[in-house]
Formats: structure tokens, sequence, C-alpha cells
């Protein structure tokens, strides 16, 4: 069995941390990746591990020396050289390095680096010489040996910060950069000053690898790895009946590995057991370090902070500044604050439209939680209260147990197993699946009538429990059903699956659960699920036990038709939505107040006509398309109406597939009433992809004068804030059509398009290339100097582009600034390969005259033979031979002619 260390893995042997290492293999295998990328002789890429307290650090920096070591290509070139302590000892520069050399000692077992790290520490008493000799004795060791030391220096930001003074890091810094035979890879909790600020001495010196909260796969080979070194099978039983309950669990710890370690030995042995004690222990051993850095902040950020830290839940900025009695201003001043500097997190809590926060170290608020409980009652509550959070009553049922028999065998305080028994009763009264609470009921009453008498209140207490459950039972349900549809709506499936196990676990035969459970399954791809939801569905439906409305039929067989829509099974989907159509009423919904419902049917209504398409039948497919329309309200909210939007998006996308481009023009048209300029941005770009189908079919329905006005249109449903990689693609495609209408011969259109194309993304080197081209294009020579400043842009935005060298090229040589002109012009002739030689041919042939008649005869015939351009412009290469007094041999007629017309170009330029 392996050792159990949650908070110092430096105790376990290689073999053991092997074992236990169950996360961050794709992040210990990068680092390996760049430690055999570090070439000899060369500058060295120092690493700096950032992660709250129990995030894996230690871990991953331990695993990563054992891992040198045990591979013979990189133990053979370097040492790893932990330091196995807090190093509180580092005053200043010589200290480090007299540290390094003490546990270079301890890793080779060579002793006499240590000694000579004494002798230096007893003998030399200038600061900066010790310095110097203990490095030196480092890189003794390195052509000694071979290796270069690796020093994994844990709590990094404390040390620097125990430096006195910035000379000392600097110091530091300029010792590893001059000297690429010593490798630093340090740790902290947060990304410090001395790293963080441009004018620090470590400013951009360390590849920072931040670590987050373990994944959800990550999670769940930790509770296997906990259960193997516990010798407890039933440990990734309890939390992993279900992927959801993994996912809730690493959601509400942040992922801490050291959290979820901790929250499953506590599951397993109760809040009275050894666990417990480990959790003591380890607050114990954190609470000078969490003081330290809350007395860090100043006096306002830190009551913000506590008020973070009072509550598990994530709090929105109103009930902060409430709590800490501020204004909303001052609030949500101070959480930024604090969120920059790492103290805070945002958070969505699910069916919130506004951002919340919570104390972003999640064993803090721990700490915080239980340090601060006013009594030992008000502990033990918190505590359960977390852990029926974590593992749901499934989870909790190991706990009853174990609490009766604290209370049998007096292995805890009598009073301290009472309390828990209160605490735990009323989970009790709540799981249903508990088959055993009646007996568990009776046996806490003896025992606590044993202990504390017949008028104990605690007796009290769990009759009260068991009673009022009963009479809350249907109320919770519903509760539950409605938490989990937001839950589920907000994206937070794991959190749905919890509410609606609690709600059939008071109900089993709530047709509601089973429908959202089965649509959470779903998205977790557990189709045998999703397939036993249903057919409970049905088998209610069918049983005849109740009689249910026709308007809730159609519902129920329409969610189902959704779900198997997911799962692919087509001609299921069709069954259930003729049966779903053959109750519904159609009018009634169309006129019902909650615009929910008439979403739940156009999502129906959309499934199944992409399944009549999957089955070819086109027919069918677009009467489906039609029925959306039918309950679906251009005053609908945007959720409603994207279901229509998309199904118009994809009406006019099929019809200019098939040709039928006055189709495309009118499901563009009609879709323009579902669709707002503050929409999301996911509805705003179907009727954006629409009018690109728009102008698709202008063109070829020859209606040029049309395309612009929709072009225009399209430039307006675009947001500034919008993501970047949205708004690139639309500029482009806006400066592609700029181009095109500029060939048309409508340069106003044309320039505007352009225009808008640079509004759209003013990053688009694209749009502010195609900008130029217009104005350059337009041959007014008054606004070259705007045209040069747009084209200059684009090549900010994109250097080298060869596209946007020639237009800069052009108007450089109008204004006879031949110097940069002829290195954009040779840069283009030889970047932009055939493609853009070819299609630019006549305005390069242009250029060339220019730059001869200039005086640049030489360059051009040089430049041409390095572009390979003597073949394909060849009247041009044979007028500039002659031009230069060289012999030109007898040519053909057509040639000679050419030539002889590029030669009075030439000269018609000189005048």
């Amino acid at each position: 069995m392996t050792r159990r260390r949650l908070y110092n893995p430096a105790q376990l042997t290689p073999e053991e941390l092997a074992a236990a290492f169950v996360a961050r293999r794709r992040t210990l295998a990068d680092m390996l990746r760049m430690l055999r990328r570090q070439a000899p002789d060369r500058p060295l890429q120092h690493l700096m591990l950032i992660g709250p307290r129990g995030i894996g650090k230690t871990t991953l920096g331990l695993r990563f020396l054992h891992e040198v070591a045990a591979t013979p290509s990189l133990a053979a070139k370097w040492q790893p050289v932990p330091f196995h302590e807090e190093s509180y000892g580092i005053g200043d520069l010589a200290d480090f390095w007299l540290t390094a050399l003490d546990h270079l000692a301890r890793a080779t077992g060579e002793s006499r680096w240590s000694d000579r790290a004494a002798d230096l520490a007893r003998n030399e008493k200038d600061a900066e010489r010790r310095a110097a000799y203990a490095r030196s004795a480092l890189l003794d060791f390195r052509h000694e040996s071979g290796k270069r030391p690796i020093l994994f220096v844990e709590n990094l930001d404390t040390v620097i910060a125990q430096m006195r003074g910035a000379r000392a890091a600097h110091g530091l810094r300029a010792s590893l950069m001059t000297c690429p035979d010593i490798l630093l890879i340090g740790s902290a909790t947060t990304v410090f000053r001395a790293i963080r600020d441009r004018s620090a001495a470590l400013y951009e010196f360390f590849r920072l690898i931040v670590l987050t909260g373990l994944d959800e796969d990550e999670t769940l080979r930790l509770f296997q790895a906990v259960s193997k070194r516990e010798e407890r099978p039933e440990i990734p039983d309890l939390a992993g009946r279900d992927r959801g309950r993994i996912e809730t669990i690493r959601r509400l710890t942040g992922g801490n590995p050291r959290l979820l370690a901790l929250a499953c030995q506590l599951l397993v042995e109760s809040p009275l057991g050894p666990a417990f004690e480990d959790l003591e222990r380890l607050i114990d051993e954190q609470t000078p370090y969490f003081k330290a850095r809350i007395e860090e902040l100043p006096v306002q950020a830190r009551k913000v902070f506590h008020c973070l830290a009072d509550e598990w839940a994530p709090l929105p900025a109103r009930a902060v500044a409430a709590a800490a009695n501020l204004s909303s201003s001052q609030a949500s001043a101070q959480l930024r604050q604090l969120v920059d500097k790492g103290y805070a997190r945002e958070a969505r809590p699910p069916g919130e439209k506004r951002s919340h926060y919570e104390v972003a170290d999640r064993f803090y608020n721990i700490y915080y939680l239980l340090r601060f409980s006013r009594t030992n009652r008000q502990r033990l509550e918190k505590l359960v209260s977390f852990l029926h959070d974590l593992f749901g009553s499934s989870g909790m049922r190991a706990m009853y147990p174990a609490a009766l028999d604290a209370l049998r065998s007096h292995g805890a305080a009598a009073g301290n197993a009472l309390e828990l028994i209160g605490v735990l009763a009323s989970y009790v009264a709540q799981d249903r699946e508990f088959s055993q609470s009646d007996d568990w009921r009776r046996s806490v009453i003896g025992l606590i009538q044993e202990h504390a008498g017949a008028d104990a209140p605690a007796i009290g207490e769990i009759d009260s429990a068991f009673h009022g459950q009963r009479e809350t039972t249907l109320r919770r349900v519903n509760g539950l059903i409605d938490r989990a549809r937001a839950l589920f709506d907000s994206d937070d499936p794991a959190g749905a699956e919890q509410a609606l196990r609690a709600a059939m676990d008071l109900q089993p035969d709530d047709i509601r659960s089973w429908l959202v459970i089965g649509g959470i399954w779903i998205d977790q791809e557990r189709h045998a699920d999703v397939e036993n939801a249903f057919s409970r569905v049905s088998g209610i439906i069918n049983s005849g036990d109740r009689e249910i409305p026709d308007s809730e039929l159609a519902m129920y067989y329409g969610a189902m038709a959704i779900g198997y829509f997911a799962l692919k099974k087509y001609e299921k989907v069709v069954e259930l939505y003729e049966q779903s159509v053959f109750y519904m009423n159609v009018k009634y919904i169309s006129r019902h107040e909650a615009p929910k419902l008439r979403h739940a049917f156009a999502v129906m209504h959309s499934s199944s006509a992409a399944a009549f398409r999957e089955l070819d039948r086109s027919e069918e497919a677009a009467d489906a398309d039609r029925r959306i329309l039918d309950v679906v309200h251009p005053d609908d909210p945007a959720d409603v109406r994207s279901l229509c939007a998309e199904a118009l998006l994809l009406w006019g996308e099929i019809s200019e597939k098939a040709g039928l481009h006055d189709e495309t023009i009118a499901a563009c048209d009609y879709l323009r009433s579902y669709v707002r300029e503050g929409d999301s941005l996911i509805l705003r770009s179907r009727y954006i992809v629409s009018l690109m189908w728009k102008a698709e079919a202008l063109s070829m329905l020859n209606r040029q004068e049309e395309i612009p006005p929709a072009l225009l249109q399209l430039s307006e449903y675009i947001d500034p804030k919008d993501p970047g990689k949205w708004r690139l693609p639309v500029a482009k495609f806006l400066a592609m059509w700029g181009r095109a209408i500029s060939q048309w011969g409508d340069g106003a259109a044309s320039e505007s398009v352009c225009e808008a194309a640079t509004k759209v993304d003013p990053l688009s080197g694209a749009a502010w290339r195609q900008l130029a081209r217009v104005i350059v294009d337009g041959g007014d020579t008054g606004r070259l100097d705007e045209a040069e400043r747009h084209i200059r842009r684009a090549l900010e935005l994109e250097p080298g582009n060869p596209e946007s060298s020639y237009v800069l090229a052009k108007i450089l040589t109008v204004n006879g600034e031949w110097k940069e002109a002829l290195i954009h012009l040779e840069h283009c002739v030889r970047e932009g390969g055939e493609e853009i030689r070819d299609r630019e041919s006549a305005g390069l042939i242009d250029a060339f005259v220019r730059a001869a008649a200039a005086g640049h005869m030489r360059w051009v015939e040089r430049t041409m033979i390095e572009a390979g351009l003597t073949e394909s412009m060849e009247p041009l290469w044979r007028a500039i031979r002659a031009e230069l007094g060289e012999e030109v041999e007898a040519l053909p007629t057509e040639i000679a002619d050419a030539m002889a017309d590029v030669r009075d170009r030439i000269a018609a330029a000189r005048g």
C-alpha cells in the first residue's frame, strides 16, 4: 500500500510517487520534451510552476526529477537537485548557491560539495565572493561529471522575497543567463511581482506553467488511485456511479488534488475519523501561509475577500457589497483587483446571467469555513453540507452507519457524535433510497437515550426532521425539477443530474425528471441510459394509471423525438414526431404566452425535419421546417427565434446549392425579421451567413446593383466586441466582394464595402489592402496619401504580404519614391509566385517601365532575371536590353512591335 502523504510528497520513494502520479501526465511529457530541446552551451529556458496550494506543483516537480534520473539519456546529461525543505535560511545570493551545494551533496551522495559550502560559509566573509565561489563549485560539478544541475526550488517567490534588495534577484538572473549549465525550476502560488512587473529582475525570465484543477478523467483516475492506496474499493463506486457525479465533485473542489483526496477519505471515514484529523493538521500547517497572504491585502480588499470566504457558493457583486457595507462600485473595484491578484475568480452559477465571485483557492475556503465557525456544530454542518454537495445522497450513505459506530464505540466524544447525528438526521430523512432509514432512526434514538437520557433535545430534533420531510416531498420535487431545468439550460449537466436524482429519489415515476435526465445523458453520450429513461417514460404514459392532457402528451412525445434524433435513430424520431403532431394544438401553442413552450415545439420540428432529410423524405422535411414558422413569433426571445433562423438559413443554403436563387433571397429576407442587431453572436451569425448566400444568389441572377446594399447590411450585424476569429473571415469576405465590385466599375460602392470591412475587423490586412487598392485604381492622385496610409496599415498587420507590397510600390512609383518602391517591387515579384505575377502582370510592367524611365534600368534587368520574368514579359525584356545598348537579335514582327511600344512608353515616362 502506498504511504499516505497528503502534503509532503517528498517523503515518498520514486516508485511510490510514480504510482500516485495519475494526473499532469501531458504536462510532465511537455517538460521532458522541453528538457531534451535544451541545447548544450546555449542559454537555458528556466521554468516556473504556478498554482494554489494542493494543486500538485511539488508532485509534478519531483516526478519530473525522478523521470530525469530514471531515463538514461537524460540522466547522463542532467543532475536533479531538489531543495527538499522550505528555504527559510536563504537571505542573499550567496546563501542560495551554498544551499544548492548542500542539496547537491544530498542528491549525489558526495559530501564534498556540502563540505565546500561549509568551508565557504566559514572562511569567506565577502558575500559577493562567497556567491561567486559557491556557483563556481556547482560548475566544477558540471565539468567533472558532465551533468548540468537542475535546481527545483519550491516557493521561489518566498525565497526571492527573502533576498535582501533587488540586487540579489538581478544577480540571480545575471548568473543564470551567463551560465548555460544550471537549470532553475521554481514554484509559486501566484504570478508574483518579481516575474510579473516589467521593471522586476526576473520579468519574462521563466516559462510559466500554470497548473489548474484536474479535469474529469484525471479526477476519476485520482479516485481510483486513492481507492488502491487506501484499500477502499468503494471510493470510486461512491463517487463515480455516474460521470455527472465526478464532474460535480471536480467542480466544487476546483479540481484541487489535495482536496479531492481528503474528500474521499472524509467520505468513507465520517467527519469524526482520521481524515478529519488530517484536514485539521493540514489547516494548522497552512495557517501561517494563509494569514500572511491575507495580511498582504489592503483593509478594504481584505474585508471583501472575507465576505467571499464566508460563503462556499459564488456571490454576485451586489451581495458582496451588502455584506461588506460598500457601494456596488467599490465592491466591484475590489473584486476586480482580487481576481487580478489571484485571490478570487469569476464563476457563473447555473441560471445566472451575471458573473459571481468565489475564493480562487478552494482549500483556503475550506480552511476559512472550518476555522471561523462559531461552534463545533456549525463546523460539522458546513463540512457535511460540503460533502453532500460533492457526493450526493448515495455517497453520504457510508457516513450514516459510521456516525452510529462512533456514538456506539465512544471512539469520539459523545458530544461530538451527538452533534454529528443531529446534522445527518435531515439528510437521512431526505434519502428515500436509504432503505434502513427507519432502523437508523430507531438505533439513533436508542443510543441517544442511552448516552443523554430520554429527554435529550437531539431526539426531538431527529423526529422533527423525519416528520417535516414527508410533508414537503411534492414541493421539493417540483423545485428540484425547476432547478434541474435551469442548470441544464445553463450548461451544467452535472448539477442538473444531481438535482434530478434527488427528485427521483423523492418521486421515482415523475415523467419530467426522466425526460430531463435523458437529455443530460444524451450530452454525455450514455445512449443505453437514454433509451432506458425514454422507455420508462413510455411505460408511465401507457400504464393508464393517470389521465394525461393532450398538450402534455404532445410535449412528451416531442421531447423523446428530440432525444432520439441525438442518438441518430431517425425512424424512431419520425414515429414519435407523428404521435406528437397527432396530439398537438397549433393554435393553442402559437397563442401560448410562455415562449419556452413554442421553443420546445420548434426544436422538435427542427429535429424531425433533419430526421426526414436523413431518410431522404425531403417533402416531409420541408413541411416540418414550415411548422417552425407556425409556432415562433418574430418578437419571441432570442433562444426561440434562433430555431426559426436556423431553419430559414438551412432553407436558403439548400436553395442556393440547388440553383434556386430567388428562394435563397426570399429565405434571407424572411430571416431578417427574426434577428436583431443586439442578439447573440450565434443568432446574428445565421443572418450574416444568409446574407453571404444572398450575395452569391444576386450575382448569379446578374443583379449586381443589389449586392453592395446587402453587403453593407451584413456589416451592421457585426459587433466590435465579437471574437476576432469571427470578424476576420467576415472582413475578408467583404474585401473580396469589394474587389469584385471594383472590377465591375462601381468604384464608390466598392470603396464603401471595403470601408465596412475595415470597421468589421480593423486587424484585417486584406480589408485595408483592398481599400487602398480601390482608391489607387480610382485614379485620383490627390488621394494617394490616404491610400498609402491604408496599405502601410495592411503591411503592419500582414508583414511581407506580396500583394500589399505591390500596391504600396504602385503608389510609391507614382510619387517618385524609388528607393522604397524598388524594395517592395522586388519583394512582390520574388515572393508573390506565379499567381500574383500573372494576375498583376500589366501593373508590374507599368511599374518596371516607370523604374526604367527613372534611371533604374539595371535594377529592372536584374530583377527580371532573378524572378524568371524574361520569357513571360519578353517585349519588356527586349526593350530593357535595347535601352541598355545591347544588341537585340532579329525578332518576329509581333514581338518587335511590342518591344517598340514599350520603348515608346519608357520615353514618354521620361518626358
